[in-house]
């Protein structure tokens, strides 16, 4: 029979009971949609979209218009990066607590406890030790090792109460809506989040590609988002034949508009997208994982009024790293955990689509050898 190896060791020791610190991270956040037009977008006139987005732990970044989404090629600026406009969560740790305005949960972001070196100490691994003279909160990990668990999610989604005799306590007669849950198949890039996490990311393997041109999938076989479209090296011959471009608008990370890009932001043959071709059109699932992709409706014409949705992340992974971003782990064999949530909604008109939000969120884990 073969050794166990580390990481199967490791996870039995953590069933076992060794690591008996338990952490719960725990995030809340309330809002509402808000409406959302984004340049892929016509007819805002006849029927609005409304939306909003938010991170299980970072932002979603990648290339640009005009730049190929080859990270080998593409020229990448971290200024470019989010979702265009369509505007986050805002996250608290708790009642009063505010943790983020741009939608980051950093529900896999855990401090750890560790002693300091002591005088004329020059071991550097003592910093790796427990420091069990300190009382540890259930927010912190009890040092830089530990068992990765899970995250839980749920989601309240309410329509307002309406006073006015047209709509009745339930608003317009019909909304629709469709959540969206996905996340790149390789770790992304994130150059704000420091050296250490960025190099090991890069060595491993890293993706560029950017939701906003190739989120949604169109007729003509070309990936298409938000701001633009991707050349597909199967369809469209010529010069960059074997560069997957971006085409489309550009959105700067706290930018209010789109500013001008490369090419066109529709690919040739295709209309930009109405609300409903972004309530019905499908996802790129080749370049994506998709953890839900889900319509619902609410509304007089329903007869109801809130829908609940929960999400859960079964990790179970072993974690060894001082840093707070449970993702530097070595340990975690280019694993990405940087899901993203999009809901957008409309009714079909020019009513508003005013969902209320609130979210709760957990993450579970163990510490202490």
């Amino acid at each position: 029979m073969a050794p166990f190896t580390s990481r199967q060791t490791n996870y039995i020791r953590a069933i076992a009971g060794q690591q008996q610190h338990k952490t719960l991270i725990c995030r809340q956040a309330e809002t509402s949609l808000v409406e959302f037009s984004p340049p892929n977008f016509r007819n805002a006139d006849v029927a609005k979209l409304y939306a909003r987005a938010w991170h299980l732990n970072n932002h979603n970044i990648g290339s640009y218009a005009g730049a190929p989404s080859d990270p080998l090629e593409s020229a990448f600026v971290k200024t470019n990066g989010g979702f265009c406009g369509l505007q986050n969560f805002n996250v608290t740790s708790g009642p009063g607590g505010a943790l983020d305005a741009t939608g980051r949960f950093r529900l896999l972001s855990v401090p750890a406890v560790t002693s300091t070196l002591g005088a004329g100490s020059t071991d550097p691994n003592h910093v790796h030790v427990m420091d069990e003279s300190q009382y540890i909160k259930s927010n912190q990990r009890a040092g830089v090792e530990g068992y990765l668990e899970s995250t839980h999610m749920k989601l309240f989604a309410t329509l307002p109460v309406h006073g006015d005799s047209d709509n009745g306590v339930l608003g317009s007669p019909h909304y629709e809506f469709r959540i969206i849950v996905f996340r790149n198949k390789l770790p992304v890039w994130t150059p704000w989040d420091g050296d250490a996490h960025d190099r090991h990311t890069v060595r491993e393997g890293v993706s560029l590609l950017n939701p906003n041109y190739d989120l949604f999938m169109g007729q003509t076989g070309r990936p298409r988002g938000f701001l633009g479209w991707r050349k597909s090296k199967n369809l469209d011959l010529g010069a960059d034949s074997e560069r997957e471009v971006y085409q489309g608008k550009k959105w700067l990370h706290t930018a209010t508009t789109a500013v001008a890009g490369s090419g066109d932001d529709n690919p040739e043959g295709e209309l930009l997208f109405t609300t409903k071709d972004y309530m019905t059109m499908p996802l790129n699932r080749n370049d994506y994982v998709v953890h839900t992709d889900q319509r619902f409706f609410l509304g007089k014409e329903h007869g109801k009024s809130h829908m609940e949705k929960e999400f859960h992340f079964d990790w179970n992974d072993f974690i060894d790293t001082p840093d707070a971003d449970l993702t530097t782990s070595p340990t975690l064999d280019k694993k990405n955990y940087d899901w993203h949530f999009i809901i957008l909604g409309t009714s079909n008109g020019a009513a508003a689509a005013d969902l209320k939000l609130e979210l709760r969120a957990t993450t579970a884990m163990k510490s202490g050898m």
